[in-house]
């Protein structure tokens, strides 16, 4: 069992009402269909998500979790798409990003790490995701322009404080985020104690 914020807890011992969202990467289908690039809606109470825009290089949907005390961001985009993704946290809600949860290394996912990790938020994967974002992820950001819009020049490549086996739970005895190694269907399990229950996909 390891702790951070809140209660993180290892494999849960029950559950009661649940919400279920399951995240396999940058698709979100919900009941409410696909969205126009860069909406942000509300899900479940408490759980927002946000079309990505391929057209402006940020394809990647992220979408945050608010717990009582912090937020719990999911997937941190790219550093251009999460600036722009931060006020409209703001509007939501005043609560701190204490965790970002990458779902696997993909650029669109990870590229945002250092600008959150700034903001003083603890970034969080599963140890697979660590180990490809060290090698497959470190060639994908050597690839990148070092000039023009899309540079990397003025961030870094972030590395997640803490990974985790094949799961780990968030828990600060209102909200429960479950995260689970799924595997290479990247993807993240999401079970709200008193909510309703919301599926998603991704389309790799």
């Amino acid at each position: 069992m390891r702790h951070l914020a809140g209660k993180l807890v290892g494999w849960p011992v029950g559950l009661r009402r649940s919400i279920l969202l399951s995240f396999f990467g940058a698709v979100l289908i919900v009941a409410l269909g696909q969205q126009p690039a860069n909406t942000v809606r509300q899900i479940a109470p408490g759980v927002y998500f946000r079309q990505g825009d391929r057209d402006r290089r940020q394809p990647a949907n992220t979408s945050w979790v608010i717990f009582r005390d912090y937020v719990v961001l999911i997937d941190a985009n790219t550093p251009w798409g999460i600036r722009e993704i931060l006020p409209e946290v703001r509007k939501t809600t005043d609560k701190p990003i204490r965790y970002v949860f990458d779902t696997h290394y993909h650029w669109d996912h990870t590229w945002g790490n250092s600008v959150l990790a700034d903001t003083g938020a603890v970034i969080v994967c599963s140890q697979d995701c660590a180990e490809e974002l060290r090698t497959k992820g470190k060639r994908e950001w050597e690839r990148n322009p070092t000039a023009g819009e899309y540079s990397l020049a003025p961030y870094r490549m972030e590395q997640p404080a803490v990974a985790f086996g094949d799961f780990l739970a968030l828990d600060d005895g209102q909200r429960r985020l479950e995260l689970r190694k799924v595997g290479p269907a990247h993807g993240v399990a999401f079970t709200d104690l008193g909510g309703r229950r919301v599926r998603g996909g991704h389309a790799s």
